[in-house]
């Protein structure tokens, strides 16, 4: 048995839009801010690379606008690949990693001899905690609809083994999530055995005199600002 129902991957969006930003530099939309993993196919030469950088924003000039990501310290994150060269297609999915974005900027590096790889695809999948939606909501007012879709997709954006506060930053387990959010969640997904997790989490990470942390479990490691991430 689990802990908590098992984080899987849910739904596959395909890429809307490809803008070249630079030369071997792309930016993928795939048309929905969430919680995601890049699944690739590419092809070239042994040490070749790809490297994906998500973002949930695009600045004016079409460029990553990583903000919403990199505040309060936080470091730039990415995918990356280097190709074996041992057959024709190569295929892969990370499995230790998601981040919250919509746009996928895709650099394409050579190796040693200068060889290029070539991306031939790209899809985002989702992938959230898979808690059994339970719930709809619908009206004849549009902006209600879009409204319900909105917070839905945050909810599963942030429904991992934990309530988490932001895929894109964070991910830690804020209580408030569980306490604030938890009715409209209730509404839309069977939250009891994620509930059940969450209670063992708080008793588990309740000190001796009583305190119940504002994060459980309990982990917090903040980035220090002065350190440049490597480029």
């Amino acid at each position: 048995s689990y802990a908590a129902p098992p984080v899987r991957a849910i739904e596959v969006l395909k890429t809307k839009s490809i803008t070249e930003i630079a030369p071997h530099v792309y930016i993928y939309d795939l048309g929905q801010n969430t919680s995601v993993i890049p699944r690739i196919s590419v092809s070239g030469k042994a040490g070749t690379s790809i490297r994906i950088i998500p973002s949930e924003l695009l600045a004016k000039d079409g460029t990553l606008d990583r903000s919403s990501s990199t505040q309060n310290g936080n470091r730039l994150s990415w995918w990356k690949y280097t190709l074996s060269g041992k057959s024709k297609k190569e295929n892969w999915f990370p499995l230790s990693y998601y981040q919250g974005g919509r746009y996928l900027q895709v650099e394409l590096h050579p190796n040693e001899k200068g060889d290029m790889p070539v991306l031939e695809s790209l899809e985002g999948v989702v992938i959230h905690a898979s808690s059994e939606s339970i719930g709809t909501f619908e009206t004849s007012n549009e902006l209600f609809n879009q409204i319900f879709y909105l917070v839905r997709w945050a909810q599963r954006s942030n429904m991992m083994s934990v309530m988490t506060d932001c895929p894109a930053r964070e991910k830690l387990g804020w209580l408030e999530q569980n306490q604030l959010n938890g009715p409209a969640l209730r509404y839309n997904y069977n939250m009891a055995p994620l509930y059940h997790k969450t209670m063992r989490d708080l008793a588990d990470s309740q000190l001796g005199y009583g305190l119940i942390p504002s994060i459980v479990p309990e982990y917090f490691m903040a980035a220090d600002p002065n350190v440049h991430p490597p480029t």
